[in-house]
C-alpha cells in the first residue's frame, strides 16, 4: 500500500503545452531562465488520484492520504 501526501501542493504541466511554448521561444531572440507551467494547483494526493482514475485503475484509489510531517520517507 502506497501513503501519498495530501499537504504538498504542484502545478502539474501537460507536456504538449510545455513543448508548444519552448518551440516558440526557441523561434524567437529571447534567453535566459524561463518557469513554464500551466494555471493551477493540485496536491500530490489529487493529482495520483486523477491519474489513476484516467487509467482505469479506480482500485489504487483507496491508498491512504498523509500529511508530509507524518510521513517518513528516505531521500533518493
Amino acid at each position: 500500500m502506497k501513503i501519498i501526501v495530501t499537504d504538498e501542493v504542484a502545478s502539474p504541466t501537460f507536456v504538449s503545452d510545455l513543448a508548444e511554448a519552448i518551440l516558440k521561444l526557441i523561434e524567437t531572440s529571447h534567453y535566459g531562465l524561463y518557469h513554464l507551467v500551466n494555471a493551477g494547483y493540485c496536491s500530490r494526493y489529487d493529482f495520483a488520484k486523477k491519474i489513476w482514475n484516467s487509467q482505469a485503475a479506480a482500485s489504487h484509489a483507496d491508498n491512504p492520504a498523509a500529511r508530509v510531517a507524518g510521513y517518513r520517507h528516505p531521500a533518493r
